[in-house]
């Protein structure tokens, strides 16, 4: 069976009814769930697949496992045995699981020249990953105690949060130190980390505008205050990492502070401010309906300048139909507008 989780999304912190303490005592809990099974074989995917989407493999130590699937591990598997997993999704959609399990069959016992050895990452009976095997798992619970103490120190407070088995993403404001070009704008950074091999372990510079609690991440080469691939293990000294990120803040703050001011003054013509919805529209497929509450808020909220519509972007990014992953990549889309200024 192919389980997936629901939408995801950004839940605010310090009400009464979620605090990071107990998003901490969640992380540790979720932990404890882990296993990682290594799978050795001479094909080039050593994993059987059912026709009711479940995963068999023998693992090193010789255990016969049975696990559903995830959709991001069927992915991986499928990316591995080198079939479209949009074929393999459509077929057994489509109710002609013989004919993807024979496809299965045909192309994962393909042999290999050299030994194949993957991580199947199962928490609750799921395979969650199945990735290489010197892919290192973070724990989430430490990364989180690291920044917490590092963010407290340095008088960020931790704004929002999600939490899942598969990802951690929480954002710090420090809200003491609003920057001194625009009223409600507070500076701040994201901390992500992906369990199942979707992404690396960042700090990432983020502004909040408080009125709207919406935000800007600042993607670029500039924003990353931290970035560590899951290719080696992640450091004991995780709040010292953390307290040495923090180090480029003001650099990072100042030129935020001059770029918002020329984006503020950058007023957009017509035909310019269609040009940028249209790049905006194509580069993030925003649908007619995405790009129809961009304009609004630019011509009813904001102001035809780069400035509206960065806030523009970045409060349409809120919207319930979109999960935290694409917030955040228009977001990250609206912190590209700005530096481009």
């Amino acid at each position: 069976m192919l389980k997936n989780g629901g939408r995801e999304f950004l839940t605010q912190l310090g009400t009464k009814n979620v605090s990071i303490e107990q998003l901490l005592t969640q992380a540790e809990m979720m932990e404890k769930s882990w296993r990682d099974d290594l799978i050795v074989g001479n094909t080039r995917v050593p994993i059987s697949l059912t026709e009711d989407l479940k995963a068999g493999y023998i693992t090193r130590d010789g255990r016969q496992v049975s696990v559903d699937l995830t959709d991001n591990a069927l992915s991986q598997m499928c990316g591995r045995a080198g079939i479209p997993v949009k074929y393999m999704r459509d077929l057994f959609e489509n109710g002609d699981r013989d004919l993807a399990v024979e496809n299965w069959i045909r192309m994962s016992n393909k042999l290999v020249s050299s030994e194949t050895v993957l991580r199947s990452r199962v928490y609750e009976d799921t395979a969650r990953a199945v990735l290489t095997d010197d892919y290192h798992p973070f724990d989430n619970s430490r990364i989180l105690e690291g920044v917490w103490q590092a963010a407290r120190g340095a008088g960020y407070e931790a704004n929002q949060a999600f939490l899942s088995p598969d990802k951690l993403h929480i954002r710090f404001v420090d809200f003491n130190n609003p920057l001194k070009v625009r009223n409600g704008l507070y500076p701040g950074f994201t901390v992500s980390s992906s369990n199942v091999g979707t992404g690396a372990f960042s700090i990432q510079y983020f502004l909040f505008r408080f009125a709207c609690r919406n935000g800007i991440v600042h993607g670029s080469l500039k924003g990353i205050l931290f970035r560590q691939t899951h290719q080696k293990s992640f450091d004991a000294e995780a709040s010292g990492i953390f307290v040495r990120a923090f180090v480029k803040m003001e650099e990072l703050n100042a030129m935020f502070e001059h770029q918002i001011g020329k984006a503020a003054r950058n007023r957009l013509g017509k035909e310019e401010l269609e040009r940028v919805f249209k790049d905006a529209q194509k580069e993030l497929h925003l649908g007619e309906r995405g790009l129809r509450e961009v304009r609004t808020l630019v011509e009813k909220t904001y102001s035809p300048s780069t400035w509206g519509v960065v806030n523009a972007l970045t409060e349409a990014a809120q919207s319930s139909r979109y999960g935290l992953d694409r917030r955040m990549e228009i977001e990250s889309y609206a912190g590209k507008i700005l530096q481009a200024v």
